[in-house]
C-alpha cells in the first residue's frame, strides 16, 4: 500500500498497516533532539541525586494517572491529581467525591498502571526485544483490576463482556457514532489480528535509524489501527510509545488529560495519513520533561550547598571559569544572534504599525538590552514570574538579553518583551527564550495604576549550540510571531 493510497483511505474501510516511519523522519523535532543531547551529557552528574530520583518517581505517577484519565476509565479532580503526583498514590489522599471510582478501587487500578510503567523500565534495562508475548503481558498487567469491557455482538449490538486480559480480541471493537449507530472507524478484524501484529513487530524491528519521536508516534498509531485487544488499547499504545522513548534515554510519554483534544485530533490526522501532528504532540511532551529535568541542576547545587564549604567553593570556581569563557561560548553567540533577529522584527513591525495608525494617538517603538550597567536589572521580576508560569527556573546571572516592542496610547503602555537567559543552572548548556506582555494603565484619579502581566508564549523556546542553525532560526521566527500575536492581542483588548 503506497503512502498516497494510505492518505486517501476510508476510515470505514479496514486495510493492513503500512510501514512508512522512514518517510516521516523529516518531521522529527530538532529542538527535542538537541535537548536530549544536552541531557545525555549532563545526566551522569545527577544520576545519584535525590531530586532526580524524585523527578522520575513523579513522572511515573503522572503517567499512571493520566493514561487512565484520557481514556475516561475514571474521573479525578485536577487538584487531587497534582497531590497524588507529588506525594504518592494513596487512598487517604483521595477525598470523597473527587473521583467517580471508589478510592480503594482507583488505587488498585493506578497501582496496575504504575507496575506496568516500572515494568517498561525493567524491559529496557534487560535489553529485551519487543514481541507479541510481551505486549500481551503488558495488557494483562495494565488491566489487572478491570473485569469487563464493551464489545459488538453478532447482531451489531454493543454489549458488556468479560475482558480477556492478555488475549487478542474475539469480537469487533470498532468505535461508532451513538447518534447514527454507524461505525466511524473500522479496526482490524479479529481473524486478522495475529498477522497484523506480526507485521507490526517486524516493521518496528527494522526502524533502528528512525528518530525516537517519529518511531513512538508511528508505533502508537499503527498499534491503535490494529486495536488487537477488546479494551485497553490506548493504554498499551502509550506504553509502547514510552518504550521507544526509554530505549533512547528519553522519558515516559505522559499525554495529559488537558491535551486530550489535541491528542485525539493528532490521531485523526494520522488516520488520514499525516503523522506529523502526532509526532509534534509527542515531541512537545518530551520537551516539557527535558526542560524540567535540566532545571534540576540549580536545585541540586542548592542542596549541595548545605553539604559544606567544599561544595560552595567548587561551585564558585566553576561559575568564575564559565564567566571568563562566556563571551567565547558558541551558545551565547547563537542567543545574541536570535536576540538580534527579535530586535529587527520588532523594529520592522513598529514601523509598519506606526504607518498604519498614522494620525492616531498611538506610538510603537522598539529597543533592546545593549548596556550591562544601565539595563541589566530591567524586567527581572517579570521574567522570573513568566518562568514560574511556564514552570522552569530562569538563571539571569551569567547571560541576559532582551528585546521589546512598546505601545503607548494615552495613559496606557503595553510592552511585549522577549528575554534570553539560562534555563536552569547555567552549566547545563541550554539557554531559553521566553516572552511576556505587560500592560500598564493609569486610573481615573491619575494616580493609581493597573498592571496586567501574562506570558506571551505557550512554552519556553530552548536554545542549544548543537541545533542546526537554519532550523533553529526558522523555529524561533515562528515562535516569535506567535508571541507577538499574543502580546498585541492583549494590548488590543484595552482599546
Amino acid at each position: 500500500m503506497t503512502s498516497e493510497s494510505w492518505r486517501n483511505r476510508n476510515p470505514r474501510e479496514w486495510r493492513p498497516i503500512e510501514d512508512s516511519a522512514g518517510a516521516d523522519r523529516e518531521a522529527a523535532s530538532h529542538e527535542v533532539k538537541a535537548l536530549a543531547d544536552v541531557w545525555s551529557n549532563e545526566k551522569d552528574k545527577l544520576e545519584d541525586a535525590r531530586l532526580l530520583r524524585e523527578f522520575n518517581a513523579r513522572l511515573i505517577r503522572s503517567w499512571s494517572i493520566e493514561t487512565g484519565l484520557i481514556e475516561g476509565i475514571y474521573a479525578l479532580d485536577e487538584g487531587v491529581t497534582k497531590t497524588l503526583v507529588e506525594h504518592g498514590i494513596e487512598a487517604a489522599l483521595i477525598p470523597h467525591g473527587a473521583s467517580d471510582m471508589p478510592a480503594a478501587k482507583l488505587v488498585d487500578v493506578l497501582g496496575d498502571h504504575m507496575d506496568a510503567a516500572e515494568g517498561l523500565f525493567a524491559f529496557v534495562k534487560g535489553d529485551r526485544k519487543l514481541s507479541n508475548t510481551y505486549i500481551r503481558e503488558l495488557h494483562q498487567l495494565l488491566t489487572r483490576h478491570q473485569e469487563t469491557c464493551e464489545a459488538i455482538d453478532q447482531f451489531g449490538k454493543r454489549v458488556e463482556v468479560e475482558l480477556s486480559r492478555g488475549e487478542w480480541k474475539r469480537l469487533p471493537n470498532n468505535p461508532g457514532d451513538p447518534a447514527t449507530g454507524k461505525f466511524v472507524h473500522v479496526y482490524c478484524p479479529p481473524e486478522q489480528v495475529d498477522s497484523e501484529m506480526d507485521r507490526l513487530i517486524r516493521f518496528h524491528a527494522g526502524h533502528d535509524a528512525v528518530p525516537p519521536d517519529v518511531e513512538a508516534a508511528w508505533l502508537h498509531h499503527r498499534f491503535a489501527q490494529i486495536h488487537p485487544f477488546q479494551d485497553g488499547n490506548g493504554r498499551v499504545a502509550r506504553a509502547l510509545a514510552t518504550l521507544v522513548f526509554l530505549r533512547a534515554g528519553w522519558f515516559p510519554l505522559v499525554v495529559k488529560n488537558n491535551r486530550r483534544k489535541e491528542y485525539i485530533q493528532a490521531l485523526e490526522r494520522a488516520d488520514a495519513g499525516d503523522l506529523r501532528p502526532l509526532i509534534k504532540e509527542f515531541g512537545g511532551a518530551q520537551k516539557e520533561c527535558f526542560v524540567d529535568v535540566l532545571a534540576l541542576g540549580r536545585k541540586v547545587l542548592d542542596d549541595a550547598g548545605g553539604q559544606g564549604v567544599a561544595a560552595i567553593i567548587s561551585d564558585a570556581a566553576e561559575r568564575l571559569k564559565r564567566a571568563g569563557e562566556s563571551e567565547r561560548d558558541d551558545l551565547y553567540v547563537v542567543a545574541r544572534d536570535l536576540a538580534g533577529r527579535a530586535q529587527k522584527r520588532f523594529e520592522a513591525i513598529s514601523d509598519e504599525l506606526n504607518e498604519s495608525v498614522r494620525g492616531e494617538p498611538v506610538r510603537f517603538t522598539a529597543d533592546s538590552f545593549v548596556n550591562m550597567d544601565e539595563q541589566a536589572h530591567w524586567f527581572t521580576g517579570q521574567i522570573i514570574e513568566t518562568a514560574r508560569a511556564l514552570d522552569y527556573y530562569a538563571d539571569l546571572g551569567a547571560f541576559r538579553r532582551w528585546a521589546q516592542l512598546r505601545v503607548r496610547h494615552g495613559d496606557t503602555t503595553a510592552r511585549v518583551v522577549v528575554s534570553f537567559h539560562h534555563l536552569g543552572h547555567r552549566n547545563r548548556g541550554v539557554l531559553a527564550a521566553s516572552a511576556f506582555v505587560q500592560v500598564r494603565s493609569k486610573g481615573e484619579d491619575g494616580e493609581s495604576e493597573a498592571v496586567v502581566l501574562q506570558p506571551a508564549c505557550t512554552d519556553v523556546f530552548t536554545i542549544t549550540a548543537a541545533r542546526d542553525r537554519k532550523e533553529l532560526e526558522s523555529a524561533f521566527d515562528r515562535w516569535l510571531e506567535a508571541a507577538l500575536a499574543i502580546g498585541l492581542e492583549a494590548w488590543r483588548r484595552t482599546l
